[in-house]
């Protein structure tokens, strides 16, 4: 196991975001929360496990009811009592992380102050 040292190429922001996977695959919809995104990546909680190397249509919802599109591919997944945890790698870098960090810490102070 590592030292501890993060070997991420991009950086992680911890924020919580619904999030719609769409199994390109099965045609299933997956609903999940986001544990922390990057410019490369989603890290995610489900209560249904993919299995690595599914292709998913991702729909992010922030906190005033928009959405951002991308696509993505699960690269781990762990099972958990009841839930599971997931790695998505980003296919195309088109997901801006801190704009959308910065703008769900906005709408959650004024819809929350």
């Amino acid at each position: 196991m590592d030292n501890g040292a993060d070997r991420r190429r991009y950086p992680r922001f911890d924020v919580r975001l619904k999030l719609k996977n769409f199994d390109l695959n099965v045609l299933g919809e997956i609903a999940a929360t986001t544990r922390d995104i990057s410019a490369r990546g989603i890290g995610c909680v489900s209560d249904h496990g993919l299995p690595v190397g599914t292709n998913l249509d991702i729909w992010l919802y922030l906190p005033d009811g928009e959405a951002v599109h991308t696509d993505g591919t699960v690269v781990w997944s762990v099972p958990g009592t009841g839930t599971c945890q997931m790695g998505i790698r980003i296919v195309k870098e088109d997901i801006k992380p801190i704009p959308i960090v910065l703008r769900t810490l906005h709408l959650k102070s004024r819809y929350y102050s």
